[in-house]
């Protein structure tokens, strides 16, 4: 059986969310896409959608971007990789302390840096400041 696969199954993967804020912006964030920059940060770091993938710095699947952003209030996700739309990132879901966010509901944005940016419309902030659990559905 390979790792990460549960009778035939990916497990979802599963971290932790470590939400800060800088100038309105909540979550964590790496690359400064939509003004959001060094904060927050992912338990593990270099947390991975890929299932059964390691969290390893530089690997494709690596969320760079997660955060809700104050002044348009979107939810940003950005993960590295040479995706051309949201169809072919491999998660169905994204699951942050019960609120889930589904793929087919995002808003492509495209390729920001080095990896592929989507978008869902959220009015709400859904990572206050704090330790939050991921879910990551596939």
């Amino acid at each position: 059986m390979m790792p990460g696969v549960v009778a035939g199954f990916p497990r979802a993967a599963q971290g932790k969310l470590v939400s800060a804020t800088a100038e309105n912006n909540y979550g964590f964030a790496s690359t400064g896409a939509g003004g959001a920059s060094n904060i927050g940060g992912l338990d593990p770091a270099s947390f991975n959608i890929v299932p059964g993938a390691a969290a390893t710095p530089g690997a494709t699947g690596e969320i760079l971007d997660l955060y809700w952003h104050g002044q348009n209030q979107f939810v940003y996700l950005t993960v590295r990789g040479s995706y051309s739309n949201r169809d072919q990132l491999p998660f169905t879901s994204i699951t942050v302390n019960g609120v889930t966010f589904t793929k087919s509901t995002a808003t492509d944005i495209g390729v920001q840096y080095v990896g592929y940016t989507i978008r869902w419309n959220r009015s709400a902030n859904p990572f206050p400041v704090g330790a939050h659990v991921i879910n990551v559905n596939s």
